[in-house]
């Protein structure tokens, strides 16, 4: 998760490194979003950290806070750099690259890396 209460950029880009150092075959990083009804969402709205109350938005991809520690805009800067640095490791590139086995993996590794590439660099 990234952007959580008392988040800062220090702990993000810890997270990213914790994240390549397990190096998993998948991650997946999200922003903290705090859903009506829970606790977090009490707590936002009471300290006015909410941006705003457009539910659609609320997709774990868009921050929906404004925190004292980080703002809105770095958290959605490093949620996508996150997924960079992660999975455009060549080390993980060729990880992948071993496991194909047959003609579905190779058309579900390709669409996978385009929609890497749009959403990385978009």
């Amino acid at each position: 998760m990234i952007g959580s209460p008392g988040e800062t950029e220090e702990t993000v880009k810890k997270t990213i490194k914790y994240a390549i150092y397990l190096d998993p075959d998948f991650v997946s990083f999200n922003i903290t979003t705090p859903y009506p009804g829970t606790e977090m969402f009490s707590w936002a709205e009471k300290n006015k950290f909410l941006i705003h109350k457009d539910w659609q938005r609320y997709d774990l991809a868009t921050p929906v806070m404004e925190l004292p520690t980080i703002s809105s805009e770095k958290v959605l800067s490093y949620y996508k750099k996150a997924h960079r640095q992660f999975y455009f490791r060549p080390s993980y590139i060729l990880k992948r690259l071993t496991k194909i086995r047959s003609l579905e993996d190779i058309k579900m590794h390709i669409k996978s890396f385009i929609d890497l590439v749009q959403f990385g660099f978009e």
